[in-house]
């Protein structure tokens, strides 16, 4: 749960007699059919939670532990987690510890989660009891051991690792920050060895796990280090500073001395990897809006002046000196840094805000510029068209504000964020009514969590039909893996592509079982998108299964993210190299959206871009934020990357500003795609999930994958499977 579930707490005075009697009829039902009744487990969860608004907690444990069996499976970490939350909160140590004692033997359970429960106010009440020293400990050492199973799951045998006397020691010196600390103790013993490439397993394996502490990214710059890579150790040791920095604004021991330790830790990484650095910009801007809201202004004031020097170019070190002189009334000022920020965030012209400038023209023409040269539409972005219309606004210029805010809601008629701001600016303007329709809307809207994390579902209105389908009987088989906590599945993003195969004649079955050789039997291609394994990377045993059944004559189509790292392992045993890159950029193309056309020669010659005639030939290919793969000696290059091509790694966490990225170096054939035979099978590899996707956003109905209009990614996406199963060559 993480956090407490009320701050008062109080014995409830609403009868629970018809909740008893629900509880009762629901379990009765159960024992007398013997089956799980989903509608029923559902009752009981909405039960749950109106129990525990009551704060009753006891009944809410009781109901929460009754829809568990309902469910008719064991209970999961959460559902245990939860009722013993449940317990505590109600005063029954017994039955909380009875759970938390389960959970301690699980076999998944991380670091992460016994943080979690550590710092869980809903437990205090479990600190005084004995037995909660034994269930930390009970708990660390089983961390530790799956820690340990899971090096070894990946083919990396150092020894047992730490014995459990060195990991309580290190749990009980400073908890979490120590066992972290040790964490890639073996992997050291593997660098003084000489052992480099397992070393690098060993560490980016918890990496995966930890991608956001301090010590699992400087470990991974100190592997860098070791191999003479002084750019990627930079990136590295200053995400690890990152991290560090980011949670110590707010303690009230480290924040003293915030601005000497960081600025005096990027001097050590400067003279450690020979690569000037500092802060990143949105690190500092985090911290004069934490020193401001604290009310240390002259704090804030030399942090953000130093921010403005080290990232002149920087739109949020512009807008936090913004925030200083809010704070201190000097509003000229203020304005003054908001529209440079504003100019920076949007590479707008210089004269944006002055009057006269005709500011809808300037944006619909720019982006119907930039929509012909990258062959599909392109909206002005809503944070550019609300931080305008905000800022217009603010300087009451009514006319430039409605202008933008039209445009807006022309634009984007089911954007929460757009309508919530345009509904501000008519009230403001004396349509008092329109914008209280607006606010109305937005507010129904924000609602719906696909609106408010922006997240992009199957676009189930795009066309899948295949006129003249490869195959009408005994058809192959594909299994699309869903084992591996993957990002795209055949029932979500991939619905499209997996409809797509279907009409064209081909089988598609879901992979929720680890790959094995039952497992594969009677498949003829494995498709895996995007894994993202909590355990790290899929098992060694697993990718052997794969690899031996691709050499007896299977076929395989791989696909990785731009920040996918989970499957590496797996791309690396067929040969495919995937760099430590975070996007490929090219200038020329469409920056991050890249663009492959046949008109300058930037796709490959092979059956898959040729198809069987001219109607299935590929003339070109969008793909949407991807990294650099090389392909094996030998293989075919479908997506060439050409000279104007850049890999960056990105050191801010939360920025993908290019003055936040690093350029690196990749040496090799560089593609965003490649396909080759492996044994008797075939394998195709692509470096980015979207473009064989069809995506939509739900808010403003852009589009993302085969759906893009312009491309031939549904013809590339056919051929391929066409190639893997024999009927294109």
């Amino acid at each position: 749960m993480g956090s407490a579930i009320h701050e008062k707490k109080h014995p409830a005075t609403t009868s629970m007699r018809s909740y008893f009697f629900l509880v009762v009829l629901l379990l009765s039902r159960l024992l007398v059919t013997g089956q799980p009744d989903s509608q029923q487990y559902d009752s009981l969860l909405r039960l749950d939670d109106a129990l525990v608004k009551k704060e009753d907690y006891k009944q809410a444990a009781m109901v929460r532990s009754i829809a568990m069996r309902l469910a008719g499976h064991t209970p999961t970490n959460a559902e245990r987690y939860s009722i013993a939350c449940r317990w505590s909160l109600a005063g029954t140590p017994d039955s909380a510890f009875g759970q938390l004692f389960d959970y301690a033997k699980a076999a998944d359970l991380s670091f992460d989660d016994v943080n979690d429960i550590l710092t869980d106010s809903d437990l205090d009440t479990l600190h005084r009891e004995p037995r909660w020293q034994e269930m930390k400990n009970k708990m660390f050492i089983q961390s530790y051991k799956n820690f340990i199973n899971l090096q070894e799951s990946v083919g990396i045998n150092v020894n047992r690792g730490a014995s459990t006397a060195e990991v309580l020691t290190w749990a009980s010196a400073l908890s979490m920050d120590s066992l972290l600390h040790h964490l890639n103790d073996p992997a050291k013993t593997l660098l003084k060895q000489g052992e480099l490439k397992k070393a690098e397993l060993f560490i980016r394996t918890s990496l995966n796990d930890y991608p956001r502490k301090y010590y699992t990214n400087r470990d991974m710059g100190n592997y860098y280090l070791a191999i003479k890579d002084s750019v990627r150790s930079f990136v590295y040791h200053a995400r690890a500073l990152f991290w560090k920095y980011w949670l110590s604004v707010n303690d009230t021991e480290k924040s003293k001395t915030f601005e000497t330790d960081l600025y005096k830790d990027h001097q050590h990484i400067s003279r450690l990897t020979g690569h000037p650095s500092s802060p990143t910009e949105s690190l500092i801007a985090f911290a004069v809006t934490q020193f401001l809201r604290k009310g240390s202004t002259e704090r804030a004031f030399e942090l953000a002046k130093k921010n403005l020097e080290d990232h002149p170019g920087g739109f949020r070190a512009h807008q936090t000196m913004s925030e200083y002189y809010k704070k201190m009334g000097d509003g000229v000022k203020a304005d003054n840094y908001t529209m440079r920020s504003l100019l920076l965030q949007f590479n707008l012209p210089d004269d944006f805000f002055s009057p006269g400038f005709k500011t809808s023209e300037y944006i619909l023409s720019r982006y119907e510029t930039l929509a012909e040269r990258m062959g599909f539409k392109i909206n002005p972005p809503v944070p550019m068209l609300t931080a305008m219309g905000n800022y217009f606004l603010n300087k009451k210029n009514t006319e430039a504000a409605r202008l933008v805010f039209d445009m807006a809601t022309s634009l984007y008629p089911d954007h929460p964020v757009v309508l919530n701001a345009a509904g501000r600016f008519y009230r403001s303007a004396g349509d008092t009514a329109r914008g209280i329709e607006l606010e109305k809307k937005a507010r129904i809207l924000s609602r719906d969590p696909l609106f408010v994390a922006y997240v992009p579902v199957a676009d189930t209105s795009y066309d899948i039909k295949v006129n003249n389908p490869v195959c009408t009987e005994n058809c192959p088989v594909i299994l699309f893996d869903e084992a591996h906590n993957n990002y795209h599945t055949a029932t979500g993003r991939y619905l499209p592509f997996a409809n797509l195969m279907r009409n064209d004649g081909f089988t598609v079955s879901r992979g929720q079982t680890p790959f094995s050789k039952q497992s594969l039997t009677k498949v003829n291609v494995v498709v895996i998108v995007s894994p993202n394994v909590p355990t790290g990377v899929i098992p060694k045993k697993e990718i052997t299964v794969l690899n031996e059944w691709v050499k007896a004559g299977g076929s395989l189509l791989m696909i990785t993210d731009h920040d996918n790292e989970r499957i590496y392992s797996v791309l690396e045993s067929f040969g495919v190299i995937s760099p430590d890159v975070t996007y490929t950029c090219d200038t020329l193309h469409g920056n991050f959206n890249i663009s492959f056309f046949d008109s300058d020669h930037r796709l490959g010659d092979h059956p898959i871009i040729n198809g069987r005639n001219e109607s299935e030939k590929i003339h070109r290919v969008q793909t949407f934020t991807g990294r650099t793969i090389i392909g094996p000696p030998g293989s075919a290059i479908l997506l060439p990357l050409g000279p104007s091509t850049t890999d960056y790694l990105q050191v801010d966490p939360f920025m993908r500003a290019m003055n936040e990225m690093v350029p690196v170096k990749v040496q090799g054939l560089r593609s965003h795609g490649v396909a080759f035979r492996f044994g008797k099978g075939k394998v195709v590899t692509l470096s980015e999930a979207a473009q064989l996707s069809a995506q939509i956003f739900p808010q403003d109905a852009s589009k993302t994958g085969m759906n893009v209009t312009g491309s031939d990614n549904r013809q590339f996406a056919l051929n391929i499977m066409r190639w893997l199963t024999g009927y294109l060559d």
